[in-house]
């Protein structure tokens, strides 16, 4: 039993893996501009040298996708309701 919970956790975590480490290794051999599609080695350094504002900058894109969904949610159980009360 335990082993077939290891096997549903490490196949896909190890597939990821594979598929990482064969994305870096193509594209260090491809030399494909970071601009154009960064190696994970890029992203991982660019977090670490931009984290804080990167995370205040993820921050405020959640508060606004928040709000904009709440607002989305009340307007459209607003226009649910006119609909359901309308007499066609």
């Amino acid at each position: 039993m335990q082993s077939e919970a290891f096997i549903r956790i490490a196949a896909p975590l190890g597939v990821g893996i594979v598929m990482v480490g064969l994305w870096e290794i193509g594209f260090r051999l491809a030399a494909v501009p970071v601009y154009l599609f960064p190696k994970p080695s890029d992203i991982v350094a660019s977090f670490m040298q931009h984290g804080p504002a990167l995370l205040r900058a993820l921050l405020v894109t959640l508060r606004i996708t928040l709000q904009a969904f709440a607002a989305a949610v009340l307007l459209g159980t607003l226009i649910a309701f006119m609909f359901v009360q309308s007499r066609a």
